[in-house]
């Protein structure tokens, strides 16, 4: 087939034309979000549902929970501006659309602490917390999985982060090991009112704690199954899984002008995807839990 140099032109300017309405058409979605699981559920899962719908997800990823820029204390907060590289200030600053790293205990106690008005949109997968014996320690525990078996006087390791703490006094709890100040606003050990197994309880920074499990440093550690298991130590060594709680489900975050825009929505409803439920349950193998 032949074109004449006027059509040739015209043909190059309509592909032109028509590569520009491509690149113009493919809209931004900008996340904040840890890289374990949350950064790799947005990657592997979400992003190619949300390509084929013209959207291109970008993600800002943090290493872990762990992270300085997430970690924040009880009370006024001091340096402001060393917070603003929070993922929920990343959103507040426009510099992120939504973020999705937190549970809804991290939220409220956010929210409450800045003044701010962050929203959840969407409840997606939970971490269960598991209760996990030292090697060689525990016999009875170990091999019933009931909580009444264990020895009196045992050494129990728990996160220091005051949230963390707080979720773990409750895990114990609900197990009967020990019983809590029902008044307290901010639960930690010394809202302990009954202890009849007579446990010696310690705090340590979470990310140690696998490592403290494997040299023996605890009878029991409490921690968070997803992070023991990045660490070496597998799901199916914790003796006992925490239930699922609401306030612990990862959420989708994001400010209440962001909340009904298209490209949200779109998010949302690829997290909730039979996509990303399959994606989670087939890599994770119950170690992160879909909640939807």
């Amino acid at each position: 087939m032949c074109f004449t140099k006027k059509a040739k032109l015209g043909l190059g300017l309509c592909l032109l034309l028509g590569m520009a309405k491509l690149v113009l058409g493919v809209e931004t979605i900008t996340v904040a979000a840890t890289e374990y699981p949350n950064g790799e559920i947005l990657e592997s899962a979400v992003k190619p549902l949300l390509a084929k719908q013209g959207y291109d997800l970008k993600i800002i990823y943090y290493p872990s929970y762990n992270d300085d820029r997430i970690t924040f204390h009880q009370g006024p907060q001091i340096n402001w501006q060393s917070t603003r590289l929070n993922p929920n200030f990343q959103v507040i600053d426009g510099k992120a659309d939504a973020n999705f790293f937190q549970h809804q205990a991290y939220l409220d106690e956010f929210n409450q602490n800045y003044s701010v008005n962050l929203l959840a949109v969407e409840s997606v997968f939970y971490v269960p917390y598991g209760l996990y014996v030292a090697k060689g320690k525990e016999s009875a525990l170990v091999n019933t999985k009931n909580p009444r078996n264990i020895q009196s006087g045992s050494t129990v390791l728990i996160p220091d982060y005051f949230i963390n703490e707080e979720r773990s006094l409750h895990f114990l709890q609900n197990l009967h090991l020990l019983a809590l100040e029902s008044d307290s606003a901010h639960l930690n050990l010394q809202d302990i009112t009954n202890n009849p197994y007579q446990l010696d309880i310690y705090k340590a920074d979470s990310s140690l704690l696998p490592t403290m499990l494997d040299s023996q440093k605890a009878d029991i550690v409490i921690m968070n199954s997803g992070q023991a298991s990045r660490q070496g130590i597998v799901f199916n060594r914790a003796i006992i899984i925490e239930p699922q709680n609401s306030r612990y489900i990862n959420i989708l975050v994001t400010t209440k002008d962001n909340l009904n825009k298209p490209k949200l929505k779109a998010l949302a409803k690829a997290l909730h995807s039979e996509e990303v439920k399959k994606f989670i349950q087939t890599k994770y193998h119950g170690e992160v839990i879909p909640a939807f």
